[in-house]
């Protein structure tokens, strides 16, 4: 597992993580207690030139999601009263 962003409460993005064609990865969020707090939201988001495109997200209701198309991403947490993370698999 690869921390893209620590558990905390402010907002922050990752660094920019590529993937490669036929590669996948699940992003899922993360806490200290291992329960998802109400409200917790990240962006995920597709890099084309500089710029980024919001293209899904994590919430505590969907706190896993499975990347399986090339390019190049990061995740952007909104923030929160409740400290999360997201990790990599």
């Amino acid at each position: 597992m690869a921390e893209l962003i620590a558990i905390g409460t402010t907002a922050t993005s990752s660094a920019d993580f590529t993937l490669a064609s036929g590669v996948s990865t699940t992003l899922h969020l993360k806490t200290a207690s291992g329960v998802i707090p109400k409200g917790a939201a990240v962006s995920i988001e597709l890099k084309a030139g500089s710029a980024y495109t919001a293209i899904g997200g994590l919430t505590d209701k969907e706190p896993a999601r499975v990347l399986a198309a090339p390019g190049t991403y990061r995740v952007s947490r909104h923030v929160n009263a409740v400290a999360f993370g997201v990790e990599r698999d």
